[in-house]
């Protein structure tokens, strides 16, 4: 099935201004990094996925168009980036778009990309790329975000932790003005990295990281390790005081000491 092309009417440095939008699909993620021909700034979205997958191999379960279903293709320049980047301004620019759409709500980062709200997860971001050697040939990142869904669907699927859009603010907001803004703090984040070597990118993460010096646990697939979160490396890395001792990880699940999440 051919997509339909959505024109946005924003003005880029980065990204494209046309949508490439399927009513449903097996991934996103899947389709940009298959064997089609796509340019530098491609954004594919779908009002259903029937293969949707989150980070570490998750299931992402969405009924048709109540969540964001959408990806970005990236496959030039890729040098000026490291992979932990493109998960960073992803969520900030999650972050700043909902901000702008609906500033009363109660916002937050949390390690390595989950965007929250009053401690409740509302997107999911998966970042996977190709390779060519050593270097990176494609990058796509994918986005989750829960816009429409009510409280039903959040108690059939087991999801405790979850939330939407609609849920927190009891407003219907429209996906493609949310999309919008999303595709245009993307675009910006993109180009701050690249003109700031990434510094004010992880200025932002840690300032919407209500998070940092509270106490957390880490399960890195190995053990779980209680400590203090003390800060967020130039790597991307969480740096973690456990008894007196700095450790940083790469990957795992946090959680966050009284909070649901």
């Amino acid at each position: 099935m051919s997509p339909e092309k959505i024109h946005t009417g924003l003005s880029l440095q980065i990204l494209n201004d046309k949508i490439l939008h399927f009513k449903s699909i097996n991934s996103t993620n899947t389709y940009l990094l298959g064997a089609h021909s796509h340019s530098n700034g491609t954004v594919v979205l779908a009002d259903f996925q029937t293969s949707g997958r989150g980070r570490l191999a998750r299931v992402w379960e969405s009924k048709k168009a109540e969540s964001l279903l959408f990806s970005i293709f990236l496959n030039r320049d890729l040098v000026s980036y490291p992979h932990f980047a493109f998960t960073f301004i992803a969520a900030i620019s999650v972050f700043e778009a909902l901000q702008s759409i609906a500033p009363e709500i109660n916002l937050a980062l949390k390690w390595p990309n989950d965007i929250l709200i009053n401690n409740k997860k509302v997107c999911g971001i998966l970042v996977e790329c190709r390779t060519s050697g050593s270097n990176l040939s494609k990058i796509v990142i994918g986005i989750g975000l829960n816009v429409l869904q009510d409280k039903d669907f959040f108690k059939k699927q087991g999801l405790k932790g979850g939330t939407s859009l609609a849920l927190e603010t009891k407003v219907k907001s429209s996906l493609l003005t949310i999309l919008k803004q999303i595709i245009l703090k993307t675009d910006q984040n993109l180009a701050l990295y690249k003109n700031t070597d990434g510094l004010e990118i992880i200025k932002k993460w840690k300032s919407y990281c209500p998070y940092i010096g509270k106490k957390i646990k880490i399960d890195n697939g190995k053990e779980i390790i209680p400590g203090i979160f003390h800060d967020i490396g130039t790597d991307g890395s969480i740096i973690i005081d456990s008894k007196g001792k700095l450790n940083n990880f790469y990957a795992g699940d946090v959680t966050v000491e009284n909070t649901e999440i």
